[in-house]
């Protein structure tokens, strides 16, 4: 059902939408993404369409990206890379349209994060099915095992700070709750790859990296790249929260 708005009350929501563009962390999502999925959001709300109802649909174009990558074939992976990254950029409308109408939930969070995983654990075993076509059953048994343990080890984390630190359901909260608040004058180097890993782990820049692989044919690579960014992402994480001072100093950046 069409919504009116007045043109105060439209000029307010332009504004809040342009506040939610610059709030974003990633120079992607910033700087790309949201110039992209701000205007059909704008117009999704004046449609009155359901947040929940733009994640579902989300979800299933996102999860649809692994099987066309797992063809394997040039053309294929292409059009898997690039649904992948529209997926991502489509992610941001869900809470936009919810943010500008008011119609934020902790189920739509559930369901957004559920969303974000779906996608990626569809897109990854696309990846390894194109990885496995390149190299040898045990290579193809080894990445598997030491990217599922990576991401399930990264996902381990992030779910234990939120359960225990917020209420929130969102992943997003794990950077600007944590993340974002730890102090930077310790452990210089290690800070540094972390923000820089946050940065490049961000879903915006995480699809637009993988689809920069399948336009020059070496999406394979992407396995290596995710086994080593999620094992040191563990290894870092694991680290701070051997740290209390890292808990017991946390102030914003």
């Amino acid at each position: 059902m069409k919504v009116d708005y007045s043109p105060v009350q439209w000029q307010a929501i332009l504004q809040k939408a342009e506040a939610i563009r610059l709030a974003c962390p990633g120079p992607v999502a910033r700087h790309l993404n949201k110039r992209i999925s701000i205007p059909i959001s704008l117009r999704l709300l004046r449609l009155g369409i359901h947040p929940n109802w733009i994640t579902f649909f989300n979800m299933i174009l996102g999860i649809s990206s692994g099987f066309f990558v797992a063809q394997a074939t040039y053309g294929m992976m292409l059009l898997g890379g690039f649904i992948f990254q529209l997926a991502s950029i489509l992610d941001g409308c869900d809470g936009e349209v919810a943010k500008l109408s008011g119609k934020t939930s902790k189920v739509g969070q559930y369901l957004d994060t559920l969303s974000d995983n779906g996608a990626l654990v569809s897109f990854l075993i696309g990846l390894l099915t194109v990885f496995g076509k390149t190299h040898t059953t045990g290579e193809l048994a080894w990445a598997s095992v030491l990217l599922t343990l990576g991401a399930v080890g990264i996902l381990f984390h992030i779910i234990y700070f939120l359960k225990t630190e917020t209420d929130s359901a969102s992943l997003t909260t794990f950077y600007k709750e944590y993340l974002s608040k730890l102090p930077r004058d310790r452990f210089k180097p290690m800070m540094g790859v972390l923000d820089f890993g946050t940065v490049m782990l961000r879903k915006d820049c995480t699809t637009l990296f993988f689809f920069a692989l399948t336009v020059f044919g070496i999406l394979d690579w992407g396995v290596y790249l995710a086994i080593a960014a999620t094992w040191v992402g563990i290894f870092i994480l694991t680290f701070l929260k051997m740290v209390p001072q890292y808990e017991q100093k946390s102030t914003p950046i």
